[in-house]
C-alpha cells in the first residue's frame, strides 16, 4: 500500500480530500539536457546521471538553478523555463521569482532534450499505479513562436479538461430528420425526431460529470435555421454575416431564453462569454416557410 502524502508535497493533488480515487501525482520536475557530452548538462551516461536529471540535479550533482541555462549558482528550482507560469514560486520553494525563459536569457539554441518526472514514491510489491501521459502539439501559421505558444496553451487547456473529466465527452442532441418541400422560389422545411433519436419529443437530457463536483445537466432548448452562402460554410462560420444568416429560431417554453457559452480566448488566456441564443421562449415549431431561395447572403 502506498503512503498518501500531504497536499503540501510537490505534485500531489487530491490526497486527504475524502473523494474516492481522486488522488493524483502531478509533474514534480521538468528539466532539459543538451545532446552533447558536456559534463554538466550533456547526455546522461549511466543510472546515476539519469536519476539525477529526474530529480532536477545536473550530472556533476549540482542542483538545477533558476535563470540563464540553469547551471550557474543561484536558487534551486524544479521546473526549467517556466516563463511567467509560476507566479507563486511553486517550483522554487514558495519564493516568487522573475519570469524566466530561454529567449530573455539569451541562451544559445541547441539540440535540447526534455525530461518530466513525478515523485519520488514507493511502489510496493503487487501494487499498481496508473500513469497517464498527454502530449499536445500546436503551430500557428503566422505570429512567430509566441503565437504557436498561445495555441499550445489552448490545446493544453482542452487536454487537461478531458483528463479532469476522465475523458468523458458529451453527446449532443441527435440531428433531426429534415424534409424539404419546394414551392415557387420558396422552401418549406419540416423536421422530426425518429424513435432512434436521443431527442424524441425534445426530451434530450444529458448529465456532464464533473470530477469532484456536482453534475451539470444539459437539456434540449430549441432549433436554429441558417441560410448559408455555399456548401463550404462550416459551423464555425455561422456567426460570420458574410457567410451565414439566421432565418428562423424557436425554443422550448421553459423560462430560458438566453444561452451563453464560455470559450477560452488564447490571447487573453481567459474564458470569454459569447451569447449564442436570445430566443422568444414561446414553443418549439416543426415547420418553417423559408425566405425566397434567390435571396443573397
Amino acid at each position: 500500500m502506498i503512503k498518501k502524502p500531504q497536499k503540501k508535497e510537490l505534485g500531489f493533488i487530491g490526497y486527504g480530500d475524502g473523494i474516492v480515487d481522486n488522488e493524483r501525482l502531478g509533474m514534480g520536475r521538468f528539466v532539459y539536457y543538451n545532446n552533447d557530452q558536456d559534463p554538466v548538462n550533456g547526455n546522461p551516461s549511466g543510472a546515476d546521471d539519469f536519476y539525477q536529471f529526474l530529480t532536477a540535479t545536473w550530472r556533476n550533482a549540482s542542483p538545477v538553478t533558476y535563470g540563464g541555462n540553469g547551471t550557474a549558482a543561484g536558487t534551486a528550482c524544479k521546473y526549467m523555463f517556466p516563463g511567467s507560469s509560476d507566479p507563486g514560486g511553486f517550483g522554487t520553494g514558495g519564493v516568487t521569482q522573475a519570469a524566466w525563459d530561454e529567449a530573455s536569457s539569451g541562451n544559445v539554441p541547441d539540440d535540447r532534450r526534455f525530461l518530466q518526472s513525478a515523485g519520488p514514491f514507493k511502489l510496493q510489491p503487487g501494487a499498481k499505479n496508473v500513469i497517464t501521459i498527454g502530449v499536445v502539439w500546436a503551430r500557428a501559421t503566422q505570429g512567430g513562436n509566441l503565437a504557436s505558444l498561445a495555441l499550445l496553451k489552448g490545446a493544453d487547456y482542452k487536454a487537461q479538461q478531458l483528463f479532469n473529466n476522465c475523458f468523458k465527452t458529451l453527446d449532443g442532441p441527435t440531428a433531426p430528420n429534415l424534409t424539404i418541400q419546394e414551392l415557387d422560389k420558396e422552401l418549406i422545411l419540416y423536421w422530426t425526431n425518429p424513435s432512434t433519436s436521443n431527442n424524441v419529443n425534445e426530451l434530450y437530457n444529458e448529465d456532464y460529470d464533473i470530477l469532484g463536483g456536482a453534475d451539470i445537466p444539459y437539456k434540449f432548448q430549441g432549433y436554429m435555421v441558417y441560410q448559408l452562402k455555399d456548401n463550404f460554410v462550416s459551423e464555425t462560420d455561422l456567426y460570420d454575416v458574410d457567410k451565414a444568416r439566421l432565418v428562423f429560431q424557436c425554443d422550448v417554453a421553459d423560462g430560458v431564453s438566453q444561452i451563453v457559452n464560455y470559450t477560452n480566448d488564447l490571447a487573453l488566456t481567459a474564458l470569454v462569454p459569447q451569447e449564442m441564443v436570445n430566443g422568444g421562449d414561446k414553443a418549439v415549431s416543426y415547420t418553417h416557410l423559408t425566405l425566397p431561395t434567390n435571396r443573397e447572403v
